[in-house]
């Protein structure tokens, strides 16, 4: 599929959505085990549909996707129940084999590395905040109770601060920052 893009009026190969009026554009999939005869429910894991990119090495297309937006099944479906999870995967430079790096579970739990997450945000690594110096910082009101930032030039030396939703504190002993 040929498409002409509507700011520069170039062709690239892809896929377009337009509309007009009081419709929303989207882009659907659907999936079902058994068959268009006699259709069957999905199962714990199935996709109900994905985005993948494949590429070209030189020589081959890539065997499988490299990179892919999946959204599967959470649970066996029934009539009553149908959750579902979305998952990001890529493949690390110098490798061909995609992994999972991102889950967004049935719940709303989000895992970064973490297949399984069973917090609102679980992380496998290490996680930075920004980074301000104390003349800086924005206003603790304003990013709540329980933002998070890294004080560079705090007295005493760099420290994470957290908002009670007045001041910044340092996470080290509650002191006010300063």
């Amino acid at each position: 599929l040929v498409v002409t893009s509507m700011d520069t009026d170039t062709e690239s190969a892809g896929m377009g959505v337009v509309n007009f009026g009081t419709g929303t554009p989207g882009f659907r999939t659907a999936n079902a085990r058994g068959t268009v005869a006699a259709p069957t429910a999905l199962q714990s894991g199935d996709f109900l549909g994905f985005l993948g990119g494949h590429g070209y090495d030189g020589s081959a297309w890539s065997a499988g996707t490299r990179a892919l937006i999946g959204m599967q099944a959470a649970e066996n479906w029934t009539g009553s129940a149908g959750g579902t999870f979305i998952t990001l995967a890529t493949t690390l430079n110098g490798t061909t084999t995609r992994a999972e790096r991102v889950r967004v579970t049935d719940a709303g739990d989000v895992g970064i590395g973490v297949t399984a997450p069973t917090a609102r945000l679980e992380v496998d690594g290490a996680v930075k905040v920004k980074s301000y110096t104390v003349a800086g910082v924005p206003s603790a009101s304003a990013q709540g109770a329980g933002a998070m930032i890294y004080v560079s030039n705090e007295t005493g030396g760099a420290v994470i601060a957290f908002s009670d939703g007045t001041n910044w504190r340092r996470v080290t002993d509650r002191a006010v920052i300063a």
